[in-house]
Formats: structure tokens, sequence, C-alpha cells
């Protein structure tokens, strides 16, 4: 009977080794391979909420040609990303602060100072509207006098943000642009078109009602990424994808050839006096 019990104690022992010995090498198992997904960040977009460029749509998806940009841009390198739709000045500071790593920005001095330039993504054509009747300006000194809605924190070149013979009115939406000007409230609104016919098509206003009174030139949009990012590894990565997308007419297909955001073509090319 003892020896028994003594093989008995043995046989137990023996388990109780070899289940401890298991859950140590499980434990080991568990935390010892290196993981750079664990330990490397998702890189952070922040996209603009002037519509077309981004936007939450009705189906609660986010929408809009910034977003569908950054989607085919993560195709493109196989990068998973983490995008966050922000009013445009909330954009630059994120950008500056280092909350995000990239965002798309218009081109200007300010820009190149806060972040670094990785390449191009849009050309936009920077456009003066007011409301039918008013006559064509020939040059931006004819605009003198005028009071001239403009989204806040966006940069339309020097002759624009520079000028001080007209008085600029920072606004937060473009459809808010539209109205205060169909009301009276503004004599003029500067815009992208891309932005402007989006909003025009939306809100239903027709060509008509409004006349093109000068083009002020065009201005660029490009990628950047923050100083203080963490991800300066993606910046080669991006530009060369960048470079690619272009060469196969990605960008073009994306910005210059989507029917669902100007369905409206050129419409202030002729208007109405």
């Amino acid at each position: 009977m003892r020896s028994i019990l003594v093989i008995f104690y043995f046989l137990l022992f023996t388990l109780a080794s070899h289940a401890a010995e298991t859950a140590v090498k499980a434990s080991i198992q568990t935390v010892s391979p290196l993981s750079t997904s664990v330990d490397i960040p998702r890189p952070r977009f922040a996209t603009s909420t002037i519509k077309p460029w981004g936007f939450m749509g009705d189906n609660g998806q986010e929408e809009g040609l910034l977003v569908h940009f950054e989607r085919e841009l993560s195709l493109e390198t196989g990068i998973a990303y983490e995008n966050y739709l922000q009013p445009y000045p909330r954009v630059l500071h994120s950008l500056t602060s280092g909350f995000v790593d990239f965002a798309v920005i218009f081109d200007s001095h300010e820009a190149q100072k806060l972040a670094v330039r990785i390449g191009d993504v849009v050309v936009t054509e920077i456009i003066v509207v007011a409301r039918r009747g008013e006559a064509v300006r020939h040059s931006i000194e004819d605009l003198a006098g005028m009071q001239i809605g403009y989204i806040r924190g966006s940069k339309y070149g020097p002759q624009f943000d520079g000028a001080d013979h007209f008085t600029r009115v920072p606004i937060n939406k473009m459809r808010q642009g539209l109205a205060m000007l169909l009301n009276g409230r503004i004599e003029a609104m500067a815009s992208t078109d891309q932005s402007l016919y989006w909003s025009m098509d939306k809100m239903g206003v027709d060509a008509s009602r409004l006349t093109k009174v000068i083009s002020i030139g065009e201005t660029t949009g490009g990628l950047y990424m923050s100083k203080k990012s963490l991800r300066r590894d993606l910046l080669p990565i991006y530009r060369k994808a960048l470079q690619r997308m272009a060469a196969k007419g990605t960008m073009a297909r994306i910005f210059y050839h989507q029917d669902a955001w100007a369905s409206i073509k050129k419409p202030l090319e002729i208007h109405i006096q």
C-alpha cells in the first residue's frame, strides 16, 4: 500500500511539473516574438471636412475626394492608416502638433514651414464668384473695396492672401458662403472650383444666379508629413507611390473625372448678365 502511495505522489509531482513547464513555455512564446505592428504606430491622416474633400456620408461612412485618395494610397502601398475628419484649420493644427502624421493641404509658404512636403496630389483653380449682374474683373486689383468670403484657413496665393484693397471674410463652410453671397451678406466668394461646383450642385444653385468675376489662378495641394511624426520611414514610400499613382492616371481619375462631385460642368464660363 505504501509503495502505491509513493508511486501516486511521484506521478502527481511529475504531471504538475510538466504542466508548470508548459505554462512557462506558453507565456514565453506569447511575449517573446518581436512584433513591429505593436511597436510601430499606424500612420494617422487628417482630412478637411470642406466638401467635396471630406465628409461623413448619410450611411455613416467617410466620403470625399481626399478620402478616396487616401484609400487609393493605402491600396498602392499596402499600408493601413487611421483617418480623422477635421475642419481645415484643425487639420493644420493637428499636422503642426504631431497629432496626425500626414495630411493633404494647399501649398503655401506657411505650409512648408509647418510640415514636410512629400509630393503633388491635386491642382485646382481658384475663382471668385458674385451674384448675377456683377461686372467681370480683369485683375485682382479690380476687387478693391469688396467683401469677399473665403474658407477659413485656406491659402489662395500671395495675391489674394496678402491683399489689403478688399476685405476677406472667413467662412467655415462653402455652403454657408454661397448662402451668404446669395442673401447679400457678402459681395463675392472665393473658392476652389471643385468645392464651388459641388456645393452649387448640392444646393440646387443654378449657374445663371452667379457670375464668375475673376480667376485668381491655380493652386496646388500636396501630401505633407508632420515634422513631429514618428513615421518618417514612410516618406520615401509615399513619395514613390504618389509618382506611380500620377503616372497611371489615379490622380486624374479621382480629382478630374469624378462626375459625382461636379455634375455641373464649368457652369460659370457662360454667365447671364
